[in-house]
């Protein structure tokens, strides 16, 4: 159950609300207004590591290298050596985010091993948990809570590479979160 309420917020700027539960949508135009966009702070790596936390064990080394035009360098020589990057996302909880991202010249060998985890929580690997191997990747995934957690990270001996072009996107309703449910929606009243 939703209730749709004009607002006018000038004499040239008009909008129509949809009250939901729990939820606020907005329209212009004849049309729902949409969110669209980069999530990521600095997923190209420009010019440096900005944005992103990066932490290392031992001889694990977490750089900015200006290959291809910047990107995050990851390397680990021995066998309990780390390195890793991460970010937290704040998105909309239970909507389906779209992550992408590239890896270059990936070597692992000995006991070393990359991937990447993805969390509802800072930090947290309970909604992804892969390795890493060269080439483009994309992966939907959607966050019980407002975080989304990305951690990229190499450990063991022998394990390099290269990441670049991390984006997280999202789309769907500009919507707001509201404490009204199906039983109150019905008596929001507009002045």
């Amino acid at each position: 159950t939703s209730i749709v309420r004009p607002f006018e917020f000038s004499v040239t700027q008009a909008y129509m609300l949809e009250v939901g539960c729990e939820y606020l949508r907005f329209y212009k135009n004849n049309a729902q207004i949409q969110v669209e966009g980069d999530l990521i702070s600095n997923g190209t790596f420009n010019t440096d590591l900005s944005g992103w936390t990066a932490s290392t064990v031992g001889s694990g080394t977490m750089t900015w290298s200006s290959l291809y035009g910047g990107v995050a360098r990851f390397f680990v020589a021995g066998d309990s050596d780390s390195a890793q990057l991460r970010q937290n996302v704040t998105v909309v909880a239970g909507r389906a985010q779209v992550l992408t991202f590239l890896v270059r010249d990936r070597v692992v060998a000995g006991t070393g091993l990359a991937g990447l985890t993805v969390g509802s929580t800072a930090g947290g690997s309970d909604l992804l948990n892969v390795p890493i191997t060269d080439g483009s990747f994309s992966y939907t995934v959607t966050s019980t809570t407002t975080t989304l957690s990305l951690t990229f990270r190499v450990s063991g001996n022998g394990a390099f590479f290269l990441l670049d072009d991390v984006t997280v996107t999202s789309g769907g309703p500009h919507e707001l979160a509201i404490p009204y449910d199906h039983a109150e929606v019905t008596g929001i009243d507009t002045v």
